[in-house]
């Protein structure tokens, strides 16, 4: 198996795997092109190697290829949280648990968390909105699937900028 490191555009691709369970190349290019402009045979070069990388997976259906993830999502956003251009806004919170959880902190790095948690308070929210692209978003119950999402951020914090 080649290595699974995967792209950004790449991951895309995966994120529509994650949220289907598996796809033909074509259902893969009718969701993408809702939010990109690639071209399908961009999209099958792409699908064959995240084939080649052990990522994805690949059987028959009839005259179709299906393909489908061969890890879970959980596996690859841990890792593709820092190199990755998106990951869905209702993940953030628990991804940064995750990564306190699993790493050393010094006593400054707990106070610059303990800032930026005291200063984001002010602008928290009930429920965070999905803002994945339609068709792939894996949060279950989420309203990502409506038409018109509204989008809503918070200001930077500058306690926590390391200006």
């Amino acid at each position: 198996m080649a290595s699974n490191k995967i792209s950004q555009s790449e991951y895309t691709i995966m994120q529509v795997l994650w949220s289907q369970n598996q796809a033909t190349s074509q259902e893969v290019v009718t969701i993408l092109s809702e939010t990109t402009d690639w071209q399908a045979n961009t999209i099958q070069v792409m699908l064959s190697r995240l084939v080649r990388k052990g990522v994805v997976g690949i059987r028959k259906r009839g005259r179709f290829n299906v393909y489908f993830p061969t890890i879970a999502e959980e596996d690859r956003t841990r890792k593709q949280v820092e190199t990755s251009g998106h990951l869905c806004s209702r993940k953030v919170g628990k991804r940064i648990v995750e990564m306190i959880e699993n790493r050393v902190l010094s006593f400054e790095d707990i106070e610059m968390i303990q800032q930026a948690l005291a200063a984001k308070e002010e602008f928290a929210v009930e429920e965070v909105i999905c803002d994945c692209p339609p068709g792939t978003c894996t949060c279950k119950n989420c309203n990502c699937k409506k038409e018109e999402r509204k989008f809503t951020t918070t200001p930077t914090n500058s306690c926590c900028s390391g200006g």
